[in-house]
């Protein structure tokens, strides 16, 4: 649970009697506790420039009211160069108070993704962090549910092996090769087809594995989607179809969009999220942090 922040947190709530050292750890506490809470940062970070006595078109300034991740570490990246390079009319106390607060910036939003991440990668069909030779490095809430209640696949001394001839040599087989996207289907032995998608993570020796057809619901991952990153619905439509391995035009189709606008809420997607293409998205999306 988020800890509140006080709406009129500013610096004189600050003991003016304390060294600056002991005010700036006051207000980075303050940031870390807020946890991802958009109004809470804004609190914080107007606490800030008010101890700072900056003018309002600082370089602690953000593009919104209500700043995301994203806009934290770009309101980083610029107070560091600021502080570094003596950029704008800052005077030597004010980088130096910049240059503390930047790293704890950066802490905050890194914290907020890996929190995100966890939380949606719980919320995926059944899916699986796997190395190169299938063995199981993570597995998320439905893939454990799963475990032990199919005839499909199973977890074999640590390895996942799907129920099929030579099924667990194919997968490795499989899995050595991958260099991108792919799907890796077979008959079961009730005779119901299973389909796998492959992804493989930016380490390069881990692969995320989806079960398509898994208990998870699509509506349900929309609404989690949508709540969790603050979505409109139809951003957490687009959101969820390309976890469910859909291209952006095959999205496009199914929820009667032009690219265009496919393009728009991908765009939009990619901001909230602070991600700079469709891949990394996704990958944040399977809690990639947590192979």
């Amino acid at each position: 649970m988020t800890e509140p922040v006080p709406a009129k947190l500013t610096v004189s709530t600050l003991d003016p009697n304390d060294d600056a050292a002991t005010q700036l750890l006051q207000l980075t506490a303050r940031l870390h506790a807020a946890r991802g809470d958009p109004a809470a940062w804004a609190v914080v970070l107007r606490a800030f420039r008010d101890w700072c006595a900056c003018s309002d078109d600082c370089c602690l300034s953000t593009a919104s009211d209500l700043p995301d991740a994203a806009e934290l570490e770009a309101l980083a990246g610029r107070i560091s160069l600021c502080a570094t390079y003596a950029v704008g009319a800052c005077d030597a106390l004010k980088r130096n108070r910049c240059a503390a607060l930047a790293p704890h910036l950066h802490e905050a939003a890194r914290v907020h993704r890996m929190t995100l991440q966890a939380a949606l990668f719980d919320y995926l069909p059944p899916t699986w962090i796997l190395g190169r030779d299938a063995s199981v490095k993570d597995a998320n809430v439905a893939a454990q549910v799963l475990a032990g209640k199919t005839i499909r696949l199973f977890i074999v001394d640590g390895w996942l092996t799907p129920c099929a001839p030579e099924g667990g040599k194919k997968l490795r087989r499989t899995l050595a090769n991958l260099a991108g996207e792919a799907r890796f289907t077979w008959p079961g032995p009730d005779g119901v087809e299973t389909t796998l998608l492959l992804r493989p993570l930016r380490s390069g020796d881990s692969v995320a594995v989806t079960l398509l057809d898994g208990p998870m619901a699509h509506a349900d991952l929309v609404s989690h989607l949508t709540q969790t990153l603050l979505l409109s619905a139809r951003q957490g439509e687009l959101a969820a179809n390309l976890l469910a391995g859909q291209t952006l035009a095959e999205s496009a189709r199914q929820m009667g969009i032009s690219r265009h606008t496919a393009n728009e809420h991908l765009a939009a997607l990619l901001h909230r999220t602070g991600v700079a293409d469709r891949k990394a998205l996704v990958e944040l999306l399977l809690g990639t942090v947590r192979r």
